[in-house]
C-alpha cells in the first residue's frame, strides 16, 4: 500500500510541476503580428496608390519620383508578412498575382529590341486596361508572363533593367506623357494605374484572413486551434 501511495503523489507532483504548453500564446501572437503586418502593408499600398494616382493626373519628373519613392516604402512591410508562406495559409493562394518572380517585362511594355511589344502597345488583344483584364492575362502564355503584382508595377516606373550588374532602370516620366518618348502613353497610365488598385485589392483578402475581430477568419481560427 505504502509503495503504491508514493507512485500516485510521485504522479501529482509531476503533473505539478509540468511546465504549461506554449503553443497557444506563440501561436496567438504570430497571428497577432500577421494582422498588424497586414495592415501596415495596406496603409504602405494605399500610400503608393495615391501617388500612383497623383503621377498618372499629370506625369511629372517630381511626380514619378514621388511614386517610385512610396513603392520603396511599400515593399518592406510586405515583404514581413511573407514569413506566413508555404504552409496553405491565405498568402499562398494570392501572392502569385501579388510578388511573383521573375517576370518577362516584354510582356507588359516595350524593352530594348521591341519597342512596341507588351500588352500595352496591343490594343488589338487587349482593346480595355480594366483591373480584371490585367489579372486574367497573368501567366498568359507562360510562367514568367506575369501582369500584375508589385514587380510589374516597379517595371513601370522604374523601365527594363538592362543587365544585372546596372542599377534600376531610367524610364523617362515622359513615357507617360501624351506626345512623349513612347508609344501608348495613355494606355501606360491606365496600366500602372489599375494595376496598383488591383495590388491593395488583392492584399485585402489576405488581410481579412488574418482579422482576428473576424471568428470566421483564418487567423481566428488558427488562434482557438493552435495545435491542428
Amino acid at each position: 500500500m505504502l509503495g503504491r501511495v508514493i507512485v500516485v503523489c510521485g504522479l501529482a507532483l509531476s503533473v505539478g510541476c509540468a511546465k504549461p504548453d506554449p503553443t497557444a500564446a506563440v501561436v496567438r501572437q504570430y497571428a497577432v503580428n500577421l494582422d498588424a503586418n497586414y495592415k501596415d502593408v495596406i496603409a504602405s499600398v494605399e500610400d503608393l496608390k495615391a501617388a500612383v494616382d497623383a503621377f498618372v493626373a499629370d506625369p511629372t519628373a517630381d511626380g514619378q519620383i514621388a511614386a517610385q519613392q512610396a513603392y520603396l516604402a511599400a515593399r518592406p512591410a510586405y515583404g514581413e508578412c511573407e514569413v506566413s508562406r508555404f504552409y496553405g495559409g491565405p498568402i499562398d493562394a494570392a501572392q502569385g498575382g501579388m510578388n511573383e518572380w521573375p517576370i518577362d517585362e516584354a510582356f507588359i511594355d516595350y524593352t530594348a529590341g521591341n519597342a512596341l511589344g507588351g500588352i500595352i502597345n496591343d490594343p488589338v488583344h487587349y482593346p480595355q486596361l480594366t483591373a480584371s483584364v490585367l489579372s486574367s492575362a497573368d501567366e498568359k502564355g507562360g510562367l514568367e508572363n506575369l501582369s500584375t503584382g508589385f514587380h510589374a508595377i516597379e517595371f513601370l516606373l522604374w523601365g527594363q533593367r538592362l543587365a544585372q550588374t546596372d542599377g534600376p532602370g531610367e524610364r523617362p516620366f515622359t513615357d507617360f506623357v501624351d506626345g512623349g518618348t513612347a508609344a501608348n502613353q495613355d494606355r501606360r497610365r491606365t496600366y500602372l494605374a489599375n494595376a496598383t488598385s488591383w495590388l491593395r485589392d488583392d492584399l485585402r483578402g489576405p488581410d481579412a484572413q488574418w482579422d482576428l475581430t473576424e471568428p470566421n477568419s483564418y487567423g481566428a481560427k488558427l488562434v482557438a486551434a493552435p495545435s491542428k
